[in-house]
């Protein structure tokens, strides 16, 4: 504090929130969704919108910038500033009010749509801008660009669903900004805002006509002021519409109130498709005739690289036949789904008469692959959702980029207007994706570069200006959805001539003479190829780095290590709240500091040496990782594929390398190679549970919370007598035995022997090749960075398992940590043949069984259960799509109801839950949905948990015991009439 700032000093002394100074805050808040990167002078997080303001006065007394931020999600940099940045979605983000009679809502602007959304639905009502980045874009961002979202065919843009908005002026004055007639009769308002609203009134009329002529006629035109909302024509006049698209430079919102509809209870889905982009873009102004609520495109590098991405290949096989060169989603949403099937059949009907068949020329090839399923539907749009992210999965150096991506053209040009621009992409020696919402003439289009390089910058350069220039011909918007920010302001000369252009600044200055809020944006912005700006400005450098895992998928230093890193583009998908696991960290503390985005800028920050040397293995990018818990849904859920677990891997064994280990790093690391020692002395072992001072003591100097009792070591562990066990001649399996399950749970292991051997299978659980203890996955080894050992320990396993795996016999496993780091670290750390084979033979239990099932292989006999399974899945099973064989396991035994958990990470995840200083994040993650389940679980449910750690967090939690699959299917055994266990299980084959 010695080294502050006046203005930092007096944030800290009279704001209560989070106030963040240091490099690796500002870091986290100097990048958007768009390719600039400008370092703020502080962030500060308020916990009142009282403190929001107070925030905003002490930062214009002290003549600093001030730009609000929601979500960061910005494509064109309008949420980056050298200035004061002010977070409102950690705290202020309420519905203030809700009128259910008027269909409208007031809330705080840090509220995430999706949140507001599931909010509504209760009523039978949602805010209908529905746009991509829902899961975590605010209402208070949506306002500052104009927001439009993929159904604005129907519902309009942000703009038409704002009612008001309550603001305050940079001066601290307090507004609220609605309808007013001209005269401003009975407004209530200071005098100062009185003159404020005449003067822009005063303004609307002296332009009118200009207005008129300049503005594009065109629905998605969300560039510049909405000068026209200014107009006689438009009286009464709704001032909050000036405020609506400008980007935090004219206000501070406090509140918004908002146009509510009906929720959408029937929908039906047209997947067109087409052998031609051109014919594809040419007939969406035929297909607008239906009155469908959007239609939007997918082209094909959308199609290719979500091919390639786990978690669409589903979706893409049920929806796409063939290989089409672009799809149209054409979507109905009549309140009697008899309508929309009609309109369905009229759209199969029309796409005919256009010409097209299944049985074309690819020029005019294609049809309709119709959508009814509500499910399907859903995963198709979270597929198009995803647009953005899923361009942005490519690997290379060059990445789509953002800036001549959402300009919008009247319908009838769109075709021509789509190949022109190819046209000029070819010439600068590039190609473009193509998505998004053509019912709207708004393609998302991005030029692939590589803005590293001054040519691939000096070609964008000229893509934009040729491309706005095409858009002016068309009379369309060069700003169709994202709003204007650094990238499109600078050429709002060209777009709507100079008067208007003065007209802007008139307005600015007139709210803001100081120039506080968020200035270069609309109005005085720097070039868009100002490098100095950019997120890769000339100087980046990244020196060489020692690297411990294979990043060879990726390009740059580290062996690829850099370009993992740069992968994540900060669209913030993993700021979600709800759905999937990603992120729990995030989930639990809403803090920029613990989510996927800010730790990849941190890990970006510190290789480039921005944050100061050695900045890897800091203190600080430690306190980055620490609410990490690796549960790898970044790996999947994060479209671009940003494994952060992987990455921290790496900061853990660079730490380790310069620091040495903890304590509780060696008690956990090498947990494998002494457990059975102290299975031994399970007495002694296990004495620091039973003592509150032993605890005490055990917190203090290893770190171990004494909140928590740790897992006990038994004397009867699993210790197979025989190498193989079950029917001579049945089907070949291994058998895992994990270090967990076979030193603490061993019932499991059990289990899992009964079920497998009475399904008829050989088991074999070998010795280690090497002979000693049995083989080990080396995850603990994994978790304190200490990769060699990691390796010593996968070296054993798969010189162990190699030659079963060589034959084609599956290894199964029962701990989803373990063996999916088969599936995972292994082959990150070995690529011979034989670890690749091991690895492709690694399945978990109920994978195994669920595909034998399937293949009409499985014949166990199984006896009812008359009681409910609640099911929560472990993270790294959802990670490897390995969750769905586990309902489909438990569906197996008759009478068993199966209820999964819509859960994020259980929080205890490995050693984590039990760290003194990550306890409560902990508990908190499983506060969030898991535990509250299983408390509302009656007691003869069965609660169902295949990870270690979550059937602890589960006891410790809400005092209920969880059992593995195999303990279920073991119970199911028993309720069969006709099951005898078989000879091989009833010899000693453990003890």
């Amino acid at each position: 504090m010695n080294n502050a700032s006046p203005l930092e000093r007096r944030l800290r002394s009279e704001i209560t929130g989070e106030v963040l100074f240091d490099r690796f805050s500002r870091g986290r808040y100097a990048t958007d969704a768009s390719f600039y990167q400008i370092m703020p002078a502080g962030v500060v997080v308020p916990r009142t919108m009282d403190e929001a303001l107070r925030a905003l006065a002490i930062g214009r007394d002290a003549g600093s910038k001030v730009t609000p931020r929601g979500g960061g999600t910005s494509q064109c940099g309008q949420t980056v500033n050298d200035g004061l940045v002010i977070d409102f979605s950690k705290y202020l983000n309420r519905i203030v009010s809700l009128d259910l009679d008027n269909r409208s809502c007031i809330v705080e602007p840090g509220i995430v749509l999706d949140d507001l959304n599931r909010q509504l639905k209760k009523h039978g009502l949602w805010f209908p801008v529905d746009v991509s980045t829902a899961s975590r874009a605010t209402i208070g961002g949506m306002a500052g660009n104009n927001s439009c979202g993929g159904r604005s065919l129907r519902y309009g843009t942000m703009r038409d669903n704002t009612l008001s908005i309550q603001a305050a002026l940079a001066d601290g004055m307090r507004m609220r900004f609605g309808d007013v007639p001209r005269d401003l009769a009975s407004v209530d308002a200071p005098d100062e805002g009185l003159a404020l609203f005449r003067d822009m009134l005063a303004l609307g009329e002296r332009e009118a006509a200009e207005i008129a002529d300049k503005f594009p006629k065109v629905q998605r035109r969300v560039g510049g002021y909405n000068l026209d909302a200014l107009t006689p024509r438009n009286a009464p006049n709704n001032m909050a519409h000036l405020l609506v698209g400008s980007e935090g430079t004219l206000a501070f919102t406090t509140q918004v109130e908002l146009k509510l509809w009906p929720v959408i209870r029937n929908k039906a889905l047209g997947v067109c498709h087409f052998g031609s982009f051109y014919e594809a873009m040419d007939a969406t102004q035929h297909l607008v005739k239906l009155k469908p609520i959007a239609i939007e495109l997918v082209d094909r590098t959308m199609i290719g690289l979500g091919r390639d991405i786990a978690m669409f290949v589903p979706v893409i096989e049920a929806a796409v036949r063939g290989d089409p060169e672009a799809l149209l989603l054409v979507e109905f949403a009549e309140e009697d789904q008899a309508d929309n099937l009609q309109r369905l059949k009229q759209l199969s009907e029309l796409m005919a008469d256009l010409g097209f068949s299944w049985n074309n020329a690819q020029g005019k090839s294609g049809g309709v692959v119709e959508i009814i399923d509500p499910a399907l539907q859903a995963a198709i749009a979270d597929f198009r959702a995803a647009g953005l992210n899923v361009m942005m999965s490519m690997k290379e150096a060059g990445k789509p980029v953002s800036f001549v991506e959402d300009c919008a053209v009247p319908l009838p040009h769109l075709a021509d207007y789509t190949a022109r621009l190819n046209e000029v992409f070819a010439r600068h020696g590039t190609s473009g994706t193509m998505y998004a919402h053509a019912s709207e003439g708004c393609l998302h289009v991005r030029p692939v570069l590589n803005l590293k390089l001054e040519k691939d910058v000096k070609a964008m350069r000229a893509i934009a200006e040729e491309a706005f220039s095409m858009v002016r011909e068309y009379k369309g918007s060069h700003s169709g959805e994202h709003g204007d920010g650094i990238v499109r302001s600078e050429f709002h000369a060209a777009m709507f001539g100079s008067r208007i252009v003065a007209d802007f600044k008139e307005v600015k200055a007139r709210f803001d003479p100081g120039n506080t809020l968020n200035p270069g944006k609309i109005v005085d912005a720097p070039a868009m190829d100002d490098r100095t700006l950019f997120r890769y400005p000339p100087d980046y450098r990244i020196g060489e780095l020692k690297t411990v895992l294979d990043w060879s998928g990726y390009s740059g230093a580290g062996g690829g290590f850099q370009g993992a890193v740069e992968m994540c583009n900060n669209n913030g998908t993993c700021r979600k709240l709800e759905g999937g696991v990603m992120c729990p960290s995030y989930r639990a503390t809403r803090d920029e500091t613990h989510v996927t985005r800010g730790r990849a800028n941190t890990l970006r920050l510190a290789i480039s040496g921005q944050l100061g040397p050695d900045a890897l293995t800091s203190d600080e990018m430690m306190e980055s990782l620490k609410l990490c818990v690796s549960c790898k849904a970044c790996r999947r859920e994060c479209p671009v594929g940003v494994d952060m677990a992987k990455m921290k891997i790496e900061v853990l064994a660079a730490r380790a390398e310069r620091y040495g280990l903890s304590l509780r790093d060696r008690l956990v690391g090498y947990l494998p190679r002494y457990a059975g020692f102290a299975a031994r002395a399970a007495p002694l072992a296990n004495l620091r549970n039973s003592s509150a001072l032993l605890r005490r003591l055990f917190e203090k100097f290893t770190g171990i919370s004494a909140k928590r009792a740790l897992p006990a070591f038994r004397s009867d562990v699993f210790r197979p007598q025989r190498e193989a066990v079950g029917q001579l001649g049945g089907r070949e399996v291994v058998l895992f035995a994990d270090t967990f399950n076979r030193i603490y749970e061993r019932e499991n292991l059990d289990a899992a022997l009964r079920v497998l051997v009475a399904g008829g299978y050989r088991v074999h659980i070998p010795s280690p090749a090497q002979g000693g203890r049995p083989p080990c996955c080396g995850r603990t080894f994994l978790s304190a960075g200490l990769v060699d050992e990691a390796r010593a320990e996968l070296d054993r396993l798969v010189a162990t398992y190699a030659p079963y795996a060589a034959r084609g016999v599956p290894i199964i496993g029962l701990e989803p940590s373990c063996l999916l780091t088969l599936r995972d670290e292994l082959l990150s750390l070995r690529t011979d043949v034989s670890a690749r084979a091991v690895s492709a033979h690694a399945l978990l239990f109920e994978e195994f069984l669920a595909r034998e099932a399937k293949a009409g292989r499985l014949n166990l006999p199984l006896g009812p259960l008359q009681v409910t399974a609640l099911v929560h899945g472990h993270c790294h099973q959802k990670s490897f799509d390995a969750f769905k064989p586990v309902a489909e396991v438990l569906r197996l035994v008759p009478e068993l109801k199966v209820e999964t958990i819509e859960s994020s990470c259980c929080g205890m995840a490995g050693a984590f839950g039990y760290g003194a200083e990550t306890y409560e994040a902990s508990i908190q993650m499983a506060e969030a949905s898991l535990l509250p389940a299983v408390r509302r679980a009656d007691s003869k449910t069965l609660v169902v948990a295949d990870g270690t750690s979550c059937r602890h967090q589960i006891a410790d939690g809400a005092q209920r015991n969880a059992l593995h699959v195999a303990q279920v299917l073991a119970m199911s055994l028993d309720r069969a009439p006709s099951f005898e266990t078989s000879p091989s299980c009833k010899e000693p084959a453990h003890g």
